[in-house]
């Protein structure tokens, strides 16, 4: 594709990586949640992992006592795994602009 759009193509493979990231480690924990038999199945422990690390916390799957405080932990890491992620995409751009500009 040449030198032109290289930039393009690092920006968005950087993206997939991290979104294939944070789809894995939702996919793990909802399989923990679903082995220690918090959840029915997998896809509520992805979807409540889901809900939880967005910090969208519709609240209409809850895990039971005393694992009711994984939820918080799980969102606070959420927060800064996006954060850390939206960080890093930054400089990938940055990087790109200062490079292909």
């Amino acid at each position: 594709l040449g030198f032109h759009h290289s930039g393009k193509l690092i920006v968005i493979g950087c993206f997939a990586v991290l979104l294939t990231a944070h789809l894995a480690e939702a996919a793990v924990w909802a399989l923990f949640l679903k082995r220690h038999g918090l959840v029915s199945d997998f896809g509520e422990g992805f979807y409540f992992t889901g809900v939880t690390v967005t910090t969208l916390g519709y609240g209409d799957v809850i895990l039971p006592p005393p694992w009711r405080q994984l939820g918080p932990l799980l969102a606070i890491a959420g927060v800064l795994k996006f954060g850390c992620s939206s960080a890093f995409l930054f400089v990938v751009m940055q990087t790109v602009w200062a490079d292909h500009l």
